[in-house]
């Protein structure tokens, strides 16, 4: 049997992960982390794109049924993801694991096989995890080694860095809005650039679609300051910028909790952080700070600086204990 179909004849079958937009092209996936689940029965699921224009290969991840199966990458959108599966449904997930300038249009699916089918699922109630930052976000140099240099997406992948396997450890329903260079007030050559604020407002990397806030995160966990720091930013203007920042994520999600993590790459912004958050909290007991543990420069460097899969694996670990403690204080609330 063969059943093949537009992503926007199986739209209501999907369950679509990050920030995404349908458009008349397909499904375009900018951020990384982003993309989607489809509940399927086949032998071979084959997925096609739309061009992709970039000077560098994007790279997908395939999960079955919960569990990494295999990587792509994508350098023209001619190419096309197959996929085997035994009988029975599955779950199959697909996410942009880097970033880029470039949207990743999903055009449809091919199903082959004695017995075909999809089915429609709900996303089950979990813990909505929204991480917001940089490179750190990002996994960008995670996979690289120390002696890399310049910026290579085959060297980065978002779910070998600390954020998702923080998410993946809680069992959460993540997002991941980060742009690696880019920082609070500057960017890291010192530049306005497209500062995290900014961004944060968009559907999409082109900054031509709002975002959509109707999904709301239970907690907000914010990765930045680094490229300020490089960018020459003093304490004094990132503090304004933090503050303005905070200030705009709770008009946006009044009941989020918010985590203002930092320390990974340097400590030049601890105590301004913590004395915002410590002033923010005799008002407002949902924000936070935390100071994570910063990178061994000799065991845990990857490319340009950034840290590679052993220290994520330590990073999540300083992060999963204050989500899970605010995962379970929101529980005995709504109990």
């Amino acid at each position: 049997m063969f059943y093949k179909a537009s992503v926007h004849e199986l739209s209501d079958y999907l369950v679509f992960s990050g920030r995404t937009l349908m458009s008349e092209e397909g499904l375009c996936v900018d951020w990384s982390g982003a993309g989607f689940e489809l509940l399927c029965m086949a032998e071979r699921l084959i997925i096609s794109f739309g061009e992709y224009k970039a000077e560098q290969p994007c790279y997908v991840k395939v999960y079955i049924d919960g569990k990494p199966h295999s990587s792509y990458a994508i350098s023209t959108g001619r190419e096309k993801l197959l996929i085997n599966l035994t009988s029975d449904f599955h779950k199959v997930s697909v996410f942009r694991i880097t970033e880029g300038d470039s949207p990743l249009i999903i055009k449809g699916f091919e199903f082959y096989g004695s017995e075909i089918g999809v089915r429609e699922q709900r996303r089950k109630n979990q813990l909505k995890l929204e991480f917001i930052g940089d490179s750190l976000t990002c996994g960008y140099g995670v996979l690289g080694s120390r002696h890399s240099e310049g910026f290579h997406t085959y060297e980065e992948d978002v779910t070998a860095g600390f954020s998702w396997l923080a998410a993946a450890e809680l069992d959460a329903d993540a997002r991941y809005i980060a742009i690696s260079g880019q920082g609070i007030v500057k960017n890291c050559n010192g530049e306005t650039g497209t500062p995290i604020p900014l961004f944060y407002q968009w559907q999409t990397r082109s900054g031509k679609e709002p975002a959509d806030t109707s999904w709301s995160p239970d907690i907000i966990i914010i990765s930045a300051g680094t490229n300020d720091c490089s960018g020459g930013v003093s304490k004094e203007e990132f503090l304004i910028g933090a503050e303005k920042f905070t200030a705009q994520l709770r008009t946006i999600h009044p009941s989020a909790d918010i985590v203002w993590d930092y320390g990974i790459a340097g400590d030049f912004y601890c105590d301004t952080l913590k004395s915002m958050v410590k002033k923010h909290s005799d008002n407002d007991s949902r924000i936070h700070y935390l100071k994570m543990p910063e990178m061994n420069r000799t065991t845990e460097l990857g490319t340009n600086g950034h840290p590679n899969k052993r220290y994520s694996k330590r990073a999540s670990e300083a992060l999963i204990p204050l989500l899970r403690k605010i995962k379970d204080r929101r529980n005995d609330e709504n109990n």
